[in-house]
């Protein structure tokens, strides 16, 4: 029960630090959703679908800018099987804490492109019970990761793609413990 609380004043401080520094300046901010595809080195030939739900600040863009973020990522246990749908399959959900660091070009007055790059405190929220036996006695509920990517804005809707790995390991009992994910996020900047 301690850790939920002190999980949820981490979120509550991460909050209020980008909503003031939204408030402060001129800068915005993005609200997305995505899929995503997570792979696990130790079973190469097989991916987990999902899905991303999350917001970030933007701070000094176009230009170089700072992008602090909140992100719910849901994705299965099992690996993909195309005869059955997501919604019913064991999953994990994990809150996300970044920060990415980029540039923002503005090629027209209704076009942008970016590059970034950036860091991850990831805390694991829960497990569905599944037929692995996968539970928190096999994997770590924080973990840190690095992610990189690319993205394009036309007007007010982004779209960006999205490579996460992890620094630290995932799993307790894994010889090779990392996890990555791959996303893409279609949003609304404002």
């Amino acid at each position: 029960m301690q850790k939920n609380k002190s999980l949820r004043l981490i979120i509550l401080i991460f909050l209020i630090f980008v909503i003031f520094n939204n408030l402060n300046s001129q800068d915005g901010a993005q609200l997305y959703v995505g899929t995503l595809n997570v792979s696990f080195p130790n079973e190469p030939n097989t991916i987990r679908p999902g899905f991303s739900v999350g917001g970030q600040g933007k701070i000094g863009s176009p230009g170089f800018f700072m992008a602090p973020g909140l992100i719910f990522q849901k994705f299965t246990v099992d690996p993909f099987d195309k005869n059955r749908y997501y919604n019913d399959r064991p999953s994990y959900s994990m809150i996300k804490l970044t920060t990415d660091g980029g540039y923002e070009y503005k090629i027209l007055k209704f076009l942008k492109v970016r590059i970034f790059a950036g860091v991850s405190l990831n805390y694991v929220i829960s497990i569905d019970e599944n037929t692995r036996g996968i539970n928190f006695n096999n994997l770590y509920d924080a973990n840190f990761s690095y992610d990189y990517g690319a993205g394009i804005s036309l007007w007010f809707i982004t779209l960006d793609f999205k490579r996460d790995n992890n620094l630290t390991d995932f799993f307790k009992d894994v010889e090779k413990k990392g996890i990555s994910f791959n996303c893409i996020n279609i949003g609304i900047s404002f």
